[in-house]
């Protein structure tokens, strides 16, 4: 990033909006001018829509197996290459499961090659963008997402409010919205990691259950959120 082009243009905002107080940091940290007019405002999610929304049905037959549910569009920075290498490490361990990947993007084609050099055809299905992807989080036995870096990721916050048990990468800000082993399961950022991850959640019912349950202890909306707006604004 080259800060130069930014500054010209944040010194004249009135206000500067980030979703957590993680990427507020990183942008006081590059424009500590602008520091005090930097505010939070988190991603707006009702977890009363999501979960109607949800309960609608999918129109997609899946194979018997864990349903491992990923949403996010096929670029580079979701780290779908990690996931289709650890996914083979996962089925050579001799472990039965489908990958539903919701979204589309620049990279299919190399990802589609990707999971034909590693055995995975029968293993993956690519269901492109869906106006509703709650019923799809809800059919998840595990929600994973091995992303190289994030803001703030509202498919996270999606997969908390239907309580599907997470898988993450350890990307810079994951901490603000999850906690391992006990809101979700954090790997490192390669294939191996990854895949221990995925075994550990597969082998361990207790586990799975327990990440759900904390979930559902949560106050996941974030309705008044549009309040902050209304500020400034005033």
């Amino acid at each position: 990033m080259d800060k130069l082009i930014d500054l010209p243009y944040f010194q004249k905002l009135d206000n500067i909006v980030t979703v957590s107080k993680e990427c507020k940091e990183v942008l006081v940290k590059n424009f500590p001018c602008c520091e005090v007019k930097t505010k939070i405002i988190f991603n707006i999610v009702s977890p009363i829509l999501i979960r109607k929304l949800a309960l609608e049905p999918t129109l997609d037959n899946f194979q018997n197996g864990f349903k491992i549910v990923s949403i996010g569009r096929l670029e580079n920075q979701k780290g779908y290459d990690f996931a289709i290498d650890a996914l083979k490490i996962v089925k050579e361990a001799g472990y039965n499961f489908q990958w539903i990947v919701l979204g589309d993007g620049v990279e299919k084609s190399k990802l589609v090659q990707q999971i034909a050099h590693n055995n995975l055809v029968e293993n993956v299905t690519f269901i492109g963008v869906k106006e509703n992807h709650y019923p799809y989080l809800k059919i998840a036995d595990i929600f994973m997402q091995t992303s190289r870096f994030e803001g703030k990721s509202i498919a996270i916050e999606e997969a908390k409010i239907i309580g599907r048990p997470i898988l993450v990468t350890n990307f810079s800000t994951v901490s603000d919205q999850i906690t391992h082993k006990e809101t979700g399961y954090i790997t490192g950022l390669n294939p191996k990691s990854i895949a221990e991850g995925l075994i550990e959640l597969m082998q361990n019912e207790s586990l799975r259950f327990h990440l759900s349950e904390n979930l559902s202890q949560l106050k996941l909306g974030t309705e008044s959120e549009i309040e902050k707006i209304y500020d400034l604004v005033k």
